[in-house]
């Protein structure tokens, strides 16, 4: 069946940053131009925030300062109404960075306080990322026996990088949302995942996933 734009969006979110990621700037920047056009009218706002927290990623590493402050306004203008914190510290390191970029570039008007509270929060994510990270060699490929994952966990994976919730992954694979959880659950465990973005990056990394069809 064609994809609706709400499940095309949620994959484009993935590729664009998995090619962030590698450093592919102008293959991140082409899917965060299809990504917006996508959610133009359709985007739902988880999408839309990670497209603008993306969009000002991208302008920062571009040295970008106005660009990035737009995009960043956006994404804060989401969630600072309804008080969501967690919907930007959850970004962890890429949040702080971004923070600090923009308290260094003055621009903007925000509730600093707010964000001093987004910003503790997003350190302590980010500490925990780093206890993840440094348990496998800090980004480096590892060949550790526990990165090893089953055929049905590496599916669920796959399924979970092209942006798919857990329900519509139980529809593809045929099996109960309860028996996608306990797979998402083991190979979070075993990869040292907190996240999707970090069962994807780690996956990726280890040689375990490799994204086709982009």
């Amino acid at each position: 069946p064609d994809e609706t734009p709400i499940s095309m969006a949620r994959k484009q979110i993935t590729v664009a940053y998995y090619f962030h990621l590698k450093g592919e700037a102008a293959r991140a920047n082409a899917v965060l131009v299809q990504l917006e056009a996508i959610l133009e009218h359709k985007g739902r706002w988880r999408e839309k925030l990670s497209l603008y927290i993306l969009k000002a990623k991208r302008h920062k590493v571009a040295g970008q300062p106005a660009e990035c402050e737009k995009s960043f306004r956006r994404a804060y203008d989401m969630v600072y109404s309804n008080n969501m914190k967690i919907a930007l510290s959850g970004y962890g390191k890429e949040i702080i960075l971004l923070l600090d970029y923009l308290r260094n570039q003055k621009n903007g008007c925000y509730d600093i306080l707010w964000l001093d509270e987004v910003y503790r929060d997003a350190v302590s994510t980010a500490k925990r990322l780093q206890m993840m990270q440094t348990a496998y060699g800090n980004g480096t490929r590892q060949q550790d026996s526990a990165l090893s994952l089953t055929k049905r966990e590496n599916e669920t994976l796959r399924y979970l990088a092209q942006g798919l919730t857990q329900q519509e992954i139980a529809k593809m694979m045929g099996i109960s949302s309860n028996a996608v959880n306990k797979h998402v659950s083991k190979f979070y465990s075993r990869l040292g995942a907190v996240y999707r973005a970090d069962a994807i990056h780690i996956a990726s990394i280890n040689g375990r996933l490799y994204l086709m069809n982009i």
